[in-house]
C-alpha cells in the first residue's frame, strides 16, 4: 500500500512479463493518470484500476460507523481504533 512513486514500474513490467512475478494490483502509478500506450496497459497479471480500488457499495456505511466508534471512543476517554505510530511508520 502506497503511492505510485514506491514502484519501480519497469522492473515490475519486467517481472509480470518473465514470469518472475504472478501478479500485481495497481490503483495508482506514476504519472497519474498513466499515459496512453504505457506498457503497464499490456501488461499480463496485472490488474489496473483507476484510484478508486478500495471503493464498494459498502464503503460509506463503514467508514460511517467506524466514525461513530471512535467518536465513542474519545467521548469515554478510550482508545481510539486504528491510531496511527509513527515510531513504527504507520
Amino acid at each position: 500500500i502506497g503511492r505510485g512513486e514506491l514502484i519501480d514500474q519497469s522492473a515490475l513490467i519486467e517481472a509480470l512479463t518473465d514470469g518472475h512475478l504472478g501478479g500485481a494490483g495497481l490503483d495508482v502509478t506514476t504519472p497519474e493518470p498513466l499515459p496512453e500506450g504505457d506498457p503497464l496497459w499490456s501488461a499480463p497479471n496485472l490488474i489496473l484500476t483507476p484510484h478508486v480500488g478500495g471503493v464498494s457499495d459498502q464503503a460509506h456505511a463503514k467508514q460511517v460507523a467506524f466514525f461513530l466508534e471512535n467518536l465513542a471512543r474519545y467521548v469515554a476517554d478510550e482508545p481510539l481504533l486504528n491510531r496511527v505510530d509513527r515510531s513504527r511508520g504507520y
